[in-house]
């Protein structure tokens, strides 16, 4: 990364995989990730949290890169880009990815990660992003609907690692949010959510779909009612599966737009 520090990641290679050839590349973002080096996946429509599955990317060409993510305090989306940005480079550095064809997928804290970085490079020719926060201010002024409890904890010192309260870095929370920076996004982005997600408000999503709506910036909201952070209905899960491949394949492979992604 910048800090000149060492980061892992895993990279799954394409079926009948050339080394003289440039593959599309999908990013799928988190935290730590190394660990799913050890981690196969069965290539099945039916999986509750790989909703783009590595393993079926893999059978039809596609590159899978599972960057590590180090985090400094108060600086969590710009961690994220500096860590991912860095990873991706190295693959292209090493020959392995067409820089013209690479995607960018995250879902929860990840989803997060993934609006941010959108916001702040155009690196990415599309992005998909699950049960989103994108307005950390606002999260951070609400209330959990599991639990009861604020939600301020979350964000100051644990996974969005801020370190400080709104009032003592209210720029650096504005910083480090995606809607507060949606005037940068360009990349293509499709977005899903659950109605009923009590972890994150479905309006997070609604709040970026909005944004870029009114900017005129090619964005598709699937919205599940009855669902909650995972999608879990079978019949909604194919379908959520099946948008986000339709959606790849177009952004990476040049595949025809299907109808819902341009129907208004």
């Amino acid at each position: 990364n910048k800090n000149g520090e060492l980061l892992k990641g895993v990279l799954v290679h394409p079926a009948n995989y050339d080394p003289g050839q440039k593959y599309p590349l999908v990013v799928r973002i988190y935290e730590e990730q190394q660990g799913r080096l050890y981690r196969s996946v069965v290539p099945t429509e039916s999986i509750n949290t790989d909703y783009l599955n590595p393993s079926v990317l893999a059978s039809e060409g596609y590159s899978v890169l599972y960057p590590d993510i180090k985090y400094e305090l108060g600086k969590t989306g710009e961690s994220a880009l500096d860590c991912v940005v860095s990873a991706v480079n190295k693959v292209i550095d090493m020959g392995l990815a067409d820089p013209e064809r690479i995607g960018l997928y995250g879902a929860s804290f990840g989803g997060f990660e993934t609006t941010y970085i959108i916001s702040q490079t155009d690196m990415f020719a599309t992005a998909i992003a699950g049960a989103a926060i994108t307005d950390i201010v606002s999260r951070y002024l609400s209330i959990n609907e599991k639990s009861g409890q604020g939600e301020a904890w979350r964000y100051e010192h644990h996974q969005f690692r801020m370190g400080n309260s709104f009032k003592e870095d209210f720029e650096g929370f504005v910083r480090n949010s995606p809607v507060h920076n949606v005037h940068g996004i360009k990349t293509p982005l499709l977005a899903w959510v659950g109605k009923e997600d009590p972890n994150v408000s479905w309006y997070q999503s609604v709040e970026l779909f909005l944004a870029l709506r009114r900017l005129q910036r090619e964005h598709v909201l699937l919205v599940y009612p009855g669902e909650g952070h995972t999608i879990l209905n079978e019949e909604n899960k194919r379908d959520l599966v099946r948008r986000m491949k339709e959606w790849i394949d177009h952004y990476l492979k040049g595949h025809p737009k299907k109808e819902w992604m341009v129907k208004k």
